[in-house]
């Protein structure tokens, strides 16, 4: 599978942004859109993933992304959940996402649905109906979250 690599702009406010909530969230990633000045912070909540505890990060971490360099005065900012369906984009999120239903699209084009054990070396292991399956992480097209 072919994990998306993050810009230098995503690995530092990714840093920066992690160092502010990790006591009270998990961050899952973070999106930098340069045209637009459009960050997009996606987190899921240690304790609950209501929209208004999720829309407090903004708070937290608004004041801090001001004095970043590469931001402009007059950027977007976006928290979110990371969805029911999201696509897994980095292979440590499938350690965010263990014990969740998972739905694994292979390069054959046959598809597995099961419950995400985590990562073994270069496998994920996943449970279906019971069984747990090893699957290469080469010969995954990709994955999302199932529900």
């Amino acid at each position: 599978m072919d994990f998306i690599k993050r810009s230098k702009e995503e690995d530092t406010l990714f840093e920066l942004i992690n160092n502010l909530i990790k006591n009270n969230y998990i961050l899952v990633d973070v999106e930098y859109n340069n045209a637009d000045e459009y960050v997009t912070v996606f987190v899921e909540s240690l304790k609950e993933n209501s929209i208004d505890n999720i829309s407090s990060v903004n708070g937290i971490i608004y004041e801090h992304l001001e004095k970043v360099d590469f931001l402009k005065n007059n950027f977007s900012l976006e928290i979110s959940s990371p969805g029911l369906f999201r696509k897994i984009r980095h292979k440590y999120e499938l350690d965010i996402f263990k014990n969740r239903n998972i739905k694994i699209t292979l390069i054959d084009k046959s598809v597995l649905t099961g419950i995400n054990n985590g990562i073994n070396g270069d496998d994920i292991a996943i449970s279906v109906d019971g069984e747990i399956k090893n699957i290469n992480l080469n010969s995954i097209k990709s994955v999302h979250l199932n529900g």
